[in-house]
């Protein structure tokens, strides 16, 4: 003997599988979101080792670098180099203008002067010296982060500008910054 329920209409098929295909494709976005959010972590992910405890001055993160420099844009381009390109940029939290040592991959500076420069330079302060504001270690990217100095280096005015000349007076400024960044350097931090 079979028994009936009163009032209860059989369940449709198609009303089935629609809820099925909604709830795996619910399933399918939440993964692909997931998956997505591991992989921005891992792109920004940062080793930190025994030696950047002890002597580091400031570890950046590398999206701020990143979003500082537009991306390492060649509209941002300083100058490039042996050892690498160097990028201007604003940090986006500070909003001081900085200048982003990106070393190459195939530089011949590896990471021991990486971390040589970082001690040294690093416990530098001086006027007439650029000041290493600190550094980042990604993956293979290592990073260095100066005073973004305006009116670029010495170097560039004095050889690449041959239109521009100085007077006595401004080269003898000049001369007496460097005699003073040098005697800085050889007595006053013989170690670094």
């Amino acid at each position: 003997m079979a028994y009936t329920i009163r009032g209860k209409k059989p369940t449709s098929k198609l009303l089935t599988i629609a809820v099925l295909v909604i709830c795996l494709f619910s399933i399918s976005v939440l993964i692909w979101g997931l998956v997505s959010y591991i992989r921005r972590k891992r792109k920004f992910a940062e080793v930190l080792e025994d030696w950047e405890l002890k002597y580091g001055p400031y570890r950046f993160k590398y999206k701020d670098l990143y979003i500082a420099t537009r991306g390492f844009g060649d509209q941002g381009l300083l100058g490039a180099g042996g050892f690498g390109r160097v990028y201007r940029g604003v940090l986006p939290t500070s909003n001081i203008e900085v200048a982003v040592k990106r070393i190459s991959h195939d530089s011949r500076q590896g990471m021991r002067e990486f971390v040589t420069e970082i001690v040294s330079i690093g416990r530098l302060r001086h006027r007439n010296l650029v000041a290493l504001h600190g550094y980042c270690r990604r993956k293979g990217e290592l990073l260095l982060v100066y005073d973004c100095m305006p009116n670029r280096s010495l170097d560039k005015y004095l050889f690449n500008q041959p239109k521009v000349t100085l007077n006595w007076t401004q080269r003898f400024r000049v001369i007496k910054g460097v005699a003073s960044g040098l005697l800085y350097l050889l007595v006053i931090c013989p170690r670094a």
